[in-house]
């Protein structure tokens, strides 16, 4: 995706504010510590932004984010989780972030490849673990979930950009 710092070309004419491409996309891998969920909102909110989200979206993807982590903290409460890797990636639709933790002695593959490491918490029936974090998500975000295959699971929220009025 290219993107133009300037809504006019050097003539005075608009340009265009994106290209379409691929979905861009950044990893952050965070120790496994409550406190590292302050690096996690940050980052969201930058991508948010790149993103063309309003203020408003922004703030709800930033507490839906603090969510997903706190609810898969709590599926992964008798596990010794050791790292927090986070995947954000975006494009002009919107941003999709998903959240996975490494257990104690597990081999981790390179996070920012789109794929899961190779030793995650065991998935749960019924997804996001608890009632009250299902409805804080679907208030806050457009989708959200949590996808469970060979590799592991991972926790997913999708906020996308609304369209301005006409």
């Amino acid at each position: 995706m290219v993107i133009v710092l300037s809504k006019f070309d050097t003539n005075g004419h608009a340009a265009a504010q994106r290209q379409p491409g691929p979905p861009e996309h950044i990893a952050l891998d965070l120790p496994a510590d409550p406190g590292a969920l302050s690096l996690a909102r940050l980052a969201v909110g930058v991508v948010a932004a790149r993103a063309d989200l309003g203020l408003e979206d922004v703030d709800d993807l930033r507490l839906a984010v603090e969510e997903l982590c706190l609810s898969m903290w709590r599926r992964a409460r008798h596990q010794p989780v050791t790292r927090l890797l986070l995947r954000y990636s975006w494009e002009p639709a919107g941003v999709e972030v998903s959240c996975s933790f490494v257990t104690e002695g597990a081999l981790l593959r390179p996070v920012g490849d789109g794929a899961a490491p190779a030793a995650l918490l065991p998935a749960r029936a019924g997804g996001v673990p608890d009632d009250l974090s299902q409805q804080i998500l679907e208030a806050l975000v457009d989708d959200h979930g949590v996808v469970s295959d060979a590799n592991g699971v991972r926790g997913w929220v999708r906020k996308r950009r609304r369209l301005a009025p006409r």
